[in-house]
This record gives C-alpha cells, sequence and structure tokens, in this order.
C-alpha cells in the first residue's frame, strides 16, 4: 500500500530521457512527447521496473494517431532487446519486408513496442509534368522552380542598411500565397519565352517525403526493434532470435518471399555477439597464460592439462548457480566466468603438487593420488568455503548500484563451491587415468607374455594395479 512513484515529468515537444537533455534551446518538434516516473529505491519496493513496465503499457493500450509508443527502463541503455536492420534496392519492397517482419515479430509471445525506423516527412505537393509540358520543353526542373519562385520567391537584389545587409525578394502577394489554388492558376513560361497555364503542362499530387534516409553499404536501410513484454513467462531475447531464425521463423520465410532483402541483428543483439567475441578472446589468452605459468614449475607438459582440467567443471558450477539463483546468463556471468577460470586452478595445483611430492617418494600413482586427496583435503575445502563466502554479500546485495556485479558474483561463488568436488575427485581421476595411457603408449609387452620375474618385477614397481598393457620391467624402470 506505500506510494512507489516518487516524481513524475511529463515533456511536450522532446524526450529528454529517451534522447538527451537539451538545457538550451526550444522544443523540437510537437509531435513527440514524454512521460517520465521516478521511482523509490528498488529495496523499498516488492516490485520491479519491469512489473511496472508491463502494468503500465497495459493501462494506456493503443494510442490513436500514435505512430511509436514505447515503454523503457532507464537502465535499458544498450539498445532494444531486439533490433533487426533490413536492406535492398528498392524501397517499395524494403517497406513491404518491413511489415512483413514486424508482424511476424508480434506474433512471437514476449515481444512488445514493435517499431520500425520509417517516418513519414511532412505533408509536400509533388509535382508531375503533363504530355503537353514536355511537348513544349518543359522539365519537372523548370516547373519546380518558377513554382519556388513565385510562393518562396527570387533574390534580386540585397541592400546595405548600416551594418545589416537586407534582401529584396520578388514573389506574390501574402494574399495570393494563402491559397493553393493560386499555383493552379499561375502561367509557366516555357523555354520559347510564351506563357501557358500550370493546369495544362504539369499536375500536383499530394503526399508526404521522407523524414530521413537511411543507408547501409549504398543501399536503402530499414530498422526494426522490438522489447520484451516481462509479464510473459519464458520472455527472452535469445529464445525470441532463435525463434525469428528458425526453419519457419520470420526471417527464414523472408529470404523465401524477399530474396533481395538482406538482413542482419542490431542493438543488443549485435553488442552482445561483439562482447561475447571480445570474452572469447579474453578466455583463450588467459588459458594460454595460466597453461605457461603452470607448466614452468612442474616441469611438464601433461600436468598443466591436469590442473586446468578443473576449469570446464567450474563453468558447469557457474550456470547451475545462476539456475539456483534464477539468473539468467548475461555479459556479466561470461566474464565472471572468466575469471573464475583463474581462480579453481589454485586447489588443483595444491593437490597435484602433493601427488608429485609422493610420487618422488616411492609411492604408485594410484596410492599418490588417493594420500594427496586425504592430505589436502582440509586446504581444499576450507579454499572453497571462504572464497563463496566472501562473495556471497555480493550475490545477496539488493541495491540497484550493485546489481550488475551479481550475476559476475555469482559465477565466482558457486564455481569456487563446485570446485571443492572437482579437485578432490576429478583431478586424482583424471592423474590416473592419464598414467594408464601414458605406460599404454609406451608398452613393449602385455601381462600375459611376462615370466615369474618380471611379475614380480612389476608387482615391486607398482606397475600390478594396471588394466591394460604395461610396460616392460626394464622400460617401467628407466
Amino acid at each position: 500500500g506505500d506510494p512507489i512513484i516518487k516524481h513524475m515529468l511529463s515533456s511536450v515537444g522532446s524526450q529528454p530521457f529517451k534522447v538527451g537533455f537539451n538545457p538550451v534551446g526550444a522544443a523540437n518538434a510537437a509531435n513527440i512527447g514524454e512521460v517520465t516516473i521516478e521511482l523509490v529505491a528498488a529495496s523499498s519496493r516488492d516490485v520491479t521496473s519491469d512489473t511496472i513496465i508491463a502494468r503500465w503499457r497495459e493501462l494506456t493500450g493503443p494510442i490513436p494517431g500514435a505512430v511509436e509508443n514505447t515503454f523503457l527502463a532507464n537502465t535499458s541503455n544498450s539498445g532494444s532487446a531486439i533490433g533487426l536492420l533490413l536492406r535492398g534496392k528498392d524501397t517499395n519492397r524494403l517497406r513491404k519486408a518491413t511489415e512483413f517482419v514486424k508482424n511476424g515479430l508480434r506474433d512471437i509471445a514476449g515481444t512488445a513496442d514493435v517499431a520500425d525506423s520509417n517516418r513519414e516527412g511532412k505533408r509536400e505537393l509533388k509535382l508531375n509534368i503533363l504530355p503537353a509540358g514536355e511537348a513544349a520543353g518543359l522539365r519537372q526542373i523548370d516547373v519546380a522552380r518558377q513554382v519556388r519562385q513565385a510562393f518562396y520567391g527570387e533574390e534580386v537584389q540585397r541592400l546595405q542598411r548600416g551594418r545589416d545587409e537586407v534582401k529584396v525578394m520578388v514573389r506574390y502577394t501574402e494574399n495570393e500565397r494563402r491559397s493553393l489554388s493560386s499555383m493552379t492558376d499561375m502561367k509557366i513560361r516555357t523555354v520559347a519565352g510564351a506563357e501557358v497555364p500550370f493546369k495544362e503542362v504539369a499536375a500536383p499530387a499530394e503526399g508526404r517525403g521522407y523524414s530521413f534516409i537511411l543507408r547501409r553499404d549504398r543501399d536503402r536501410a530499414t530498422t526494426i526493434s522490438a522489447d520484451l513484454d516481462k509479464s510473459v513467462p519464458g520472455a527472452n531475447a535469445n529464445v525470441i532470435t532463435k525463434a525469428l531464425t528458425a526453419d519457419d521463423g520470420v526471417l527464414t520465410r523472408l529470404k523465401t518471399e524477399f530474396p533481395d532483402i538482406q538482413w542482419s541483428f542490431e542493438g543488443e543483439q549485435e553488442n552482445q555477439r561483439e562482447n561475447l567475441a571480445e570474452i572469447f578472446q579474453g578466455l583463450i589468452l588467459a588459458l594460454c597464460g595460466i597453461y605457461v605459468l603452470l607448466a614452468i614449475p612442474l616441469r611438464s607438459y601433461i600436468q598443466p592439462g591436469i590442473v586446468m582440467s578443473v576449469i570446464p567443471f567450474g563453468m558447469v558450477g557457474a550456470v547451475i548457480g545462476h539456475a539456483v539463483m534464477g539468473f539468467e546468463l548475461s555479459i556479466m556471468s561470461m566474464i565472471g566466468i572468466v575469471a573464475l577460470s583463474g581462480v579453481v586452478v589454485n586447489e588443483s595445483l595444491v593437490l597435484v603438487e602433493y601427488v608429485n611430492r609422493n610420487r618422488r617418494a616411492g609411492r604408485t600413482p594410484l596410492e599418490a593420488a588417493r594420500e594427496a586427496g586425504v592430505a589436502r583435503f582440509q586446504a581444499i575445502m576450507l579454499t572453497s568455503v571462504v572464497s563463496f563466502i566472501g562473495v556471497l554479500p555480493i550475490v545477496t546485495e539488493t541495491s540497484i548500484q550493485a546489481k550488475f556485479l551479481v550475476p559476475c558474483a555469482i559465477s565466482l561463488a558457486f564455481g569456487c563451491l563446485s570446485n571443492l568436488l572437482n579437485a578432490l575427485v576429478l583431478v586424482p581421476c583424471v592423474y590416473a587415468i592419464l598414467e594408464d595411457i601414458r605406460a599404454l603408449l609406451f608398452t613393449k609387452k602385455k601381462r600375459g607374455d611376462w615370466d615369474e620375474q618380471e611379475r614380480e618385477d612389476a608387482a615391486a614397481r607398482g606397475l600390478d594395479w594396471m588394466e591394460g598393457g604395461e610396460p616392460a620391467p626394464g622400460e617401467a624402470a628407466k
């Protein structure tokens, strides 16, 4: 029952929060407007901004005469959730393709505020030359120039009055310029110097021009935008994108019905694609750096792989953490996963180093791995739990200033927590499996071909636990 709206601002002629503030100058257009509400802090209300937007959109309904009606939160600064760019050579075909895609978007559950960049300009008269005018040698530019001179005027002189310069214009009187009938009654001078009535050489047609023209790669282009209706369960930009590009999706059918129209994703989807590419490049560089730094002290090409084997499973823990906390994977989640790859290797490195110490003491690979898990259990458990608890305050943060960090913190917290099981179970298993593979690569004899003395030698050297072929006793000693 407590109010959640602190302030409300109505703007006519400008859209300061959507386009930007312009403290100097008058309103830029009388046909646009904006209503902005400021909510109380997110920690002081149970209703999210997405729920308010959905309810506001429902109560507003369609506005007669409105070309575009959008509802946005002030955190939506990365573009529309769904953005498409259509381009082609033919303007009429492009306009039909735009309507085709918009209708397909509206049919997908979870989309709202579907709009495009096609905006009609001001009303205008288009002058068309009649056959009689062409026979008289008139061109469209000739008629347009004389009409402009009659109504707008032609500069014939400039007078200097003190520091000012005054233009002298010749045109129709003010009364004659008030009515369009003056244009149809005017005379048009031909190339030969004769004057003929306007209606005999040209025909005016009322229409609208373009408010602006968008081009991309020298083609006419149109942008289509749509936002998400969070009141619909499962409304997700990636899900809608898959529905658009499915076999029966509107973009797939667009290729069949409009083969001359090309399309590409824009807005939030384009930003997401670029950010994911950059994050992937950073992850590859991070993994290479980790491998090099591990290979130097371990003096091995294989053991860094054992240490790093926990990284993919730590990522699985991060994904499970998002599902438990009810968050969707985002760009910040990916950043947390990249940071996680440098954290989870610490515990497995401690375990592998202890296994190597046991091997140098003469223990078999299986014994060394088993004893390492027991000896390092306390250190690994404390490291995982302490890391989880250390990031937990950010995971449970409710202030709006820290909301964007929560997905990153979830990736780190649950990835470190899942690494407790990965380091104690996965790393010893991987170590033992690689020892089996290494032994098989150097096989010279099968167990069935050994004599009794070789079997006793193998058992004394710890090779009797292997299932497959083992190296010969002499090779094992090397």
